[in-house]
């Protein structure tokens, strides 16, 4: 099957964006291929559609295989949007300016994609009674599982009965901390699932993991704990 070059290169400038942002390396594209290192060590090739490709001693360091799940997730996640961009039409909409593209519309909620220099941005709306202009939108920059979620709440296709509370997020995260700290049986296969579980609460609460680290830390003459809303 004939690869659409420009559309890999599209997805190639995205993915590195959200990449770079959590602290890969990524070089320049070779053989059709994105290298990734970590640490200033190889680490994997990121494929057009959003896989990837590595060898088996360079996710042998230490934190190499937590960092391939970090950046496959982010592949993975980015190529599904990006293929959404690139058959979705425009968002047309009275008042509205700028290349906003549908990407999910039911029941009078939009989830709308608007690409910038600094990666896809995600926003929803609810059409207005006409159906002509959008209302009450509700903006998510560059998270796009956040925004999904709240177009599909919004959309009526999952009860708000389905999510977590904070304070139930923050107790999975630390029965998972716990397990990998104190569960001495724990083989190398289930560590990585309860690695990746603790991934996916970070992408549902983003920071999760920093005030864990805190509330864990001592606290001494020259330790603060900064204390956030969220």
């Amino acid at each position: 099957m004939k690869i659409n070059e420009e559309a890999r290169d599209r997805f190639y400038k995205e993915v590195g964006i959200h990449l770079a942002r959590e602290g890969f390396s990524v070089l320049e594209q070779r053989d059709g291929l994105l290298p990734l290192e970590w640490c200033g060590a190889p680490l994997c090739r990121i494929t057009a559609g959003g896989g990837a490709q590595f060898r088996r001693e360079d996710l042998e360091r230490e934190d190499a295989a937590e960092a391939f799940c970090r950046a496959t997730d982010i592949a993975h996640t980015t190529a599904e949007y990006m293929r959404l961009m690139e058959s979705s039409p425009p968002l047309r909409a009275k008042g509205l300016d700028g290349d906003y593209r549908v990407l999910a519309d039911f029941n009078d909620t939009v989830l709308a994609g608007h690409p910038t220099s600094q990666g896809t941005e995600f926003v929803t709306w609810e059409w207005d009674y006409e159906h002509t202009g959008m209302w009450q939108g509700h903006y998510y920059g560059n998270n796009y599982p956040g925004a999904k979620q709240d177009f599909a709440l919004r959309a009526g296709l999952i009860p708000e009965s389905l999510l977590f509370e904070q304070s139930e997020l923050d107790e999975l995260y630390r029965c998972c901390q716990r397990t990998r700290e104190l569960d001495e049986t724990l083989s190398y296969y289930d560590e990585q699932k309860v690695i990746r579980l603790q991934e996916h609460l970070e992408g549902l609460s983003p920071g999760i993991g920093e005030r864990f680290a805190a509330l864990e830390r001592p606290v001494g003459p020259e330790t603060q704990i900064e204390q956030t809303m969220y």
